[in-house]
């Protein structure tokens, strides 16, 4: 089952979304600054299942954000694998 939705991802996003296994966003992330990419980094986390994956963009990195998202390598491609989410 595949499912597509325009969101805005600097505004809130709705709490009905469904958590999800994959969300690809590429080359979107080079256009916010570094608060920005970490609010939406935090909001993609929070949709994602928790073995959820992210992919991005050749020309993006989480490196040096304090994301919740674990760099793997797979098929010698890049992706970012959701880490747990720690409640305080």
């Amino acid at each position: 089952m595949v499912e597509f939705r325009k969101v805005n991802l600097i505004e809130p996003w709705l709490p009905s979304l469904q958590k999800m296994d994959i969300v690809f966003l590429r080359n979107v992330l080079i256009y916010f600054d570094t608060e920005t990419k970490a609010q939406v980094l935090a909001k993609v986390r929070g949709s994602l299942s928790d073995n959820g994956f992210l992919f991005l963009g050749n020309a993006e990195t989480i490196l040096n954000l304090k994301a919740p998202f674990r760099r793997e390598i797979i098929a010698n491609s890049t992706v970012y694998r959701a880490a747990p989410i720690i409640k305080e």
